[in-house]
């Protein structure tokens, strides 16, 4: 088990556990499903895969509480590019999330 990151602030909270799995770090994220935390996760987990010299990640979002606008979701992948970028840029991130909301956006 690699460490864990915890965030308090406010109605605003997230705990991410991370683990050393055979090439990836595989980080699973709950606490409250905001752009602002989601935000924070990314960062926290992007920082402990560079630190940790992995290349892979696998970021699990399942246990996070609550849904995410079509705006936000737009602007989190937006920040994530802007903000990131730097960190670990030859690396690869996959993220699991609820059944749910993938479907959402089928058209």
């Amino acid at each position: 088990m690699l460490e864990d990151y915890v965030r308090q602030d406010g109605g605003m909270s997230y705990k991410v556990d991370l683990k050393n799995e055979p090439g990836y770090m595989h980080a699973r994220a709950e606490g409250v499903r905001s752009l602002e935390n989601l935000l924070f996760v990314i960062r926290d987990c992007l920082n402990a895969n560079e630190k940790h010299g992995y290349e892979k990640m696998l970021l699990d979002v399942r246990r996070m509480i609550g849904k995410l606008s079509t705006f936000e979701i737009y602007d989190l992948g937006k920040e994530t590019e802007e903000r990131f970028k730097h960190l670990n840029p030859a690396g690869q991130t996959a993220i699991v999330d609820l059944e749910e909301n993938r479907e959402r956006f089928r058209f």
